[in-house]
């Protein structure tokens, strides 16, 4: 399992567990970070992250994200451009 704050742009998570205290699990499951339930990594930079969870983007902390456990499903490819 890897941290959510690992993914890079484009990636896919699969969420599997949440750590923290029970106020921040609370907290993570109303913004739609439910274990068992996809989403998609929109960007990932400046310790920021946007995130698409069911049909919502949602804007969180890298350091919230280190709270969100699960396996990585697709990793974007990063195509170079050809001159």
């Amino acid at each position: 399992m890897i941290k959510l704050s690992d993914c890079k742009n484009g990636d896919q998570f699969l969420i599997g567990y949440l750590d923290g205290n029970d106020i921040q699990k609370r907290h993570l499951q109303t913004l739609g970070f439910i274990p068992n339930k996809v989403l998609n990594v929109v960007s990932n930079m400046d310790n920021k992250m946007i995130i698409k969870v069911m049909d919502v983007t949602v804007g969180i902390d890298s350091k919230i994200a280190d709270h969100i456990n699960g396996t990585l499903l697709h990793k974007e490819k990063v195509l170079k451009r050809s001159k």
